[in-house]
Parts: C-alpha cells; sequence; structure tokens
C-alpha cells in the first residue's frame, strides 16, 4: 500500500510540474497563447476542444486544479 501512495504523489507531482511548464507567466493558469508559446500554433478549434475538456469553470482558461483533474480522471 505504502508504494501505491508513493507512486500517486509522484505522478501528481508530475502534473504540477508540466503545467508549471506551461503556466509561462506563472499567474496560475493556461492560457491559449502560453499553450501556443510552448507547442506552436494551435488552429482555434484544437483549442476549443481543449477548453471544452478542461476548463470546467469556463472561464476561458486552465487552472492548475482544472489540469489535474482531466489528468487524473479515469
Amino acid at each position: 500500500m505504502g508504494a501505491m501512495r508513493v507512486e500517486k504523489l509522484v505522478s501528481i507531482e508530475r502534473i504540477r510540474q508540466a503545467f508549471r511548464m506551461l503556466d509561462i507567466n506563472g499567474d496560475g493558469y493556461i492560457s491559449k497563447e502560453e499553450l501556443e508559446e510552448a507547442m506552436g500554433f494551435l488552429e482555434p478549434e484544437i483549442w476549443e476542444q481543449f477548453l471544452n475538456d478542461c476548463d470546467l469553470n469556463k472561464d476561458g482558461k486552465i487552472s492548475e486544479d482544472e489540469f489535474s483533474k482531466i489528468l487524473t480522471t479515469t
């Protein structure tokens, strides 16, 4: 049981690290501009799909909590 807990904590930390890499300006959100800076140009439809999947409160940006939830929900 202890090993599973450690593995989960490592996974959570990796998700946080990935979020921080994408949150370039450090404001606690991933914007379309930040995602494009990290990944290159995004077609508007791709960004809209990303928002539909991740932006739970529909504010037009992705918080760390939203990012984490979409990656840990099975």
